[in-house]
């Protein structure tokens, strides 16, 4: 179950019975929070709506100290708890830029989150509306913010790790898919 949408005045827990309804069909919970809204909405779709998965979540870079090289020194609780918990946040560049939130791609905190460990995926969000592919999002991150292809995999293996579909496949997946196509690269 995935809830999207304009996330300013428009709070996770507004549609708490839904959510909770999904929960109880065994079905994943993601939410789009922290891109939009501030922190705050995490916090909500976390803490109200007992998200499993974060759509975008970028704001919380709003909640971690930084430094003048882009390196996270210091986290407040909500951070923390993001990090720790290993909440996956399906981050997507590129929507980020067109949609302003920052100016450019230099400027965007995926980096620094992902090399202070948190579970960052990286997603298209709205592929066929912008004309965006994963490979332009993986060729952005390595010019923009010199990923390399460990840390593409390493993202890759987060976002098939925290998926809501059956282990097994999710298994097969990694092992007859995306690690024999990463091996040659790396």
């Amino acid at each position: 179950f995935d809830l999207a949408g304009p996330e300013r005045g428009f709070p996770p827990d507004a549609h708490l019975a839904a959510c909770t309804v999904a929960r109880r069909a065994g079905l994943g919970l993601t939410i789009h929070a922290g891109e939009g809204d501030g922190p705050h909405s995490i916090w909500r779709a976390l803490s109200l709506c007992a998200a499993q998965r974060i759509g975008h979540g970028v704001r919380i870079i709003e909640e971690c100290m930084v430094d003048s090289q882009k390196s996270i020194t210091k986290l407040a609780p909500l951070a923390a708890r993001v990090r720790d918990h290993r909440v996956p946040l399906e981050v997507s560049m590129t929507s980020n830029l067109h949609t302003g939130l920052w100016p450019d791609a230099e400027h965007h905190p995926i980096g620094a989150l992902y090399r202070a460990g948190f579970a960052v995926t990286i997603n298209t969000d709205n592929r066929l509306m912008s004309g965006i592919t994963m490979t332009d999002e993986f060729s952005s991150l390595v010019e923009s913010q010199g990923f390399t292809t460990t840390d593409l995999l390493t993202c890759t293996m987060v976002a098939l790790d925290s998926g809501f579909g059956d282990y097994d496949q999710r298994r097969r997946i990694r092992d007859e898919v995306v690690r024999p196509a990463y091996a040659d690269a790396i």
